[in-house]
């Protein structure tokens, strides 16, 4: 099973008892795992979810269930044990535990983009700057995160900030953290060419994250308009 960080995740626990008599004051717990938090479910006390089940008959089943959310920036493998315990005899405790732990987290990044420029309306020989923003929407934290920016034909780079380079008409940056509902910025400039036509120059820009919900908002464009 998978969950992406950030979201929120129900452990369902089922506890059947096998006989021959009832069970009384049956009692489950389960430990809020690692790098998760409390949500809702069963009474939560510093980290541990308990539900008094109270009677069960024999050969009949109690459910409960908790969720919790887990960290945005947490990586790695859930792990969940939940524990049985009655004031009955149990002549078998070897089954009164159960454990989850084939939950991976993955990461999940829902990137926006938009980019602007100064000024919009520029000579031969002029510098134009742009600026692109690349918000996280989450849920998840990213980290070393593809955002590139295109160079249209009738301009000549000048410079990036932030490591920015320029390779195959792209200037190209990565971007080492970005936290879920954070936003970063990165600018470079270029000079229009001496001898372009008049018109409109378009420049994208494109943040390529992993996992990524909603690529509508990927990328964005500006344009300059050469006199």
């Amino acid at each position: 099973m998978l969950v992406s960080a950030g979201r929120n995740i129900t452990y369902t626990i089922d506890v059947k008892n096998l006989g021959p008599a009832q069970a009384e004051n049956v009692v489950v717990t389960d430990r809020v795992p690692e790098g998760t938090r409390y949500v809702s479910g069963g009474k939560n006390n510093e980290g541990i979810v308990s539900f008094p089940l109270g009677k069960i008959a024999a050969g009949k089943t109690a459910r409960a269930s908790f969720s919790v959310a887990v960290d945005p920036s947490a990586t790695g493998t859930l792990v969940s044990t939940a524990t049985v315990n009655s004031s009955t005899a149990d002549s078998n405790q070897a089954n009164n535990s159960g454990t989850d732990s084939d939950t991976s987290i993955v990461s999940e990044c829902d990137a926006a983009v938009t980019i602007s420029l100064s000024p919009a309306t520029a000579a031969a020989g002029q510098k134009v700057t742009y600026i692109v923003t690349v918000t996280n929407g989450g849920p998840s934290d990213g980290a070393n995160l593809p955002l590139e920016a295109t160079l249209p034909d009738g301009l000549t780079f000048d410079s990036a900030n932030d490591g920015g380079t320029l390779k195959d008409g792209r200037i190209q940056w990565t971007i080492d953290s970005l936290a879920a509902g954070a936003r970063t910025q990165r600018e470079f400039s270029a000079t229009v060419n001496e001898g372009v036509a008049a018109g409109d120059l378009m420049t994208t820009a494109e943040a390529t994250f992993p996992s990524d919900p909603n690529a509508e908002n990927n990328s964005a464009v500006a344009t300059v308009t050469v006199q």
